[in-house]
């Protein structure tokens, strides 16, 4: 039996089927990237970060992630990927610590 796809909407090459797992009740989220060192120069970041996203929008790459029920962003800047990890961060600090935002 297949639980559900761990993404927030249905991957077709799942199944028409198989819901998610927030359909469920279930919250999970995973995300993937590439990182430096700090410091490392944001003219060298964008760079890289292009030439990931190109290579993540081959058609062929994304048969690959179908193939494993994931789907690529549509931010693939730098800003795009460290933002989110930041916020859920602060997110769990508050939750966790009981801290509140005045």
């Amino acid at each position: 039996m297949v639980l559900g796809v761990t993404i927030s909407k249905r991957v077709v090459g799942a199944g028409p089927d198989v819901p998610t797992l927030a359909e469920r009740g279930f919250e999970l989220d995973a995300w993937y990237g590439v990182g430096g060192v700090r410091g490392h120069a944001h003219v060298t970041s964008s760079i890289s970060s292009g030439q990931i996203a190109k290579l993540t929008w081959d058609l062929s790459t994304l048969d690959r992630l179908v193939a494993l029920s994931r789907e690529p962003l549509p931010s693939s800047t730098p800003d795009g990927f460290t933002n989110p990890i930041k916020a859920e961060i602060d997110r769990a600090i508050l939750k966790n610590f009981g801290a509140e935002i005045e």
